[in-house]
């Protein structure tokens, strides 16, 4: 009995031994994935590419000013407490994210600071743009950029805040 005992132990520690990974493994394990790294399709080609190549900046007439501002596809996010009315065709944006979450924190935080009619909206890629407000008149929209670059409730990081002209309108 004590040598089937001795038998099943020194076969499990021939199987422990035999699973530790080798310098070898390593290797190979670091050169597949470079491999697959040197393949990685470049930024530009990819779908998110195409939807960031879309956004266009282009001049727009403020009565004796002309101002430069970018155009893309975006609609309101739902269920965000905002409707598709409140889009017009300048809506100063403050912050631009990945991740929605964020795009609320700093909506929200912008109502909180004096700005209650804040709101998200999003491109196809999707891309949330946080909105300050939106106008039909490109002079507000140019006097609260302005007011904003001296003076904001939240720290923005550039290009914000700017003016963008949705394509869906």
């Amino acid at each position: 009995m004590k040598k089937i005992l001795y038998l099943l132990i020194a076969l499990m520690g021939l199987g422990i031994w035999s699973c530790k990974p080798s310098e070898k493994n390593y290797r190979a394990a670091y050169e597949r994935a470079m491999a697959r790294d040197s393949t990685r399709t470049d930024f530009n080609e990819t779908i998110y590419g195409r939807y960031r190549r879309e956004i266009k900046e282009v001049p727009a007439f403020n009565e004796n000013d002309t101002v430069n501002v970018k155009t893309t596809r975006v609609w309101v996010v739902k269920n965000e407490g905002a409707l598709n009315e409140q889009l017009k065709k300048y809506c100063v944006i403050i912050a631009e994210f990945k991740q929605l979450l964020n795009a609320r924190s700093i909506r929200d935080r912008f109502k909180e600071g004096g700005y209650p009619g804040a709101f998200i909206v999003q491109t196809p890629e999707p891309y949330y743009y946080v909105v300050a407000a939106a106008y039909t008149d490109l002079s507000e929209a140019v006097t609260l950029t302005d007011k904003l670059r001296r003076d904001t409730p939240v720290r923005m990081k550039a290009p914000c805040p700017y003016i963008l002209m949705p394509s869906t309108l």
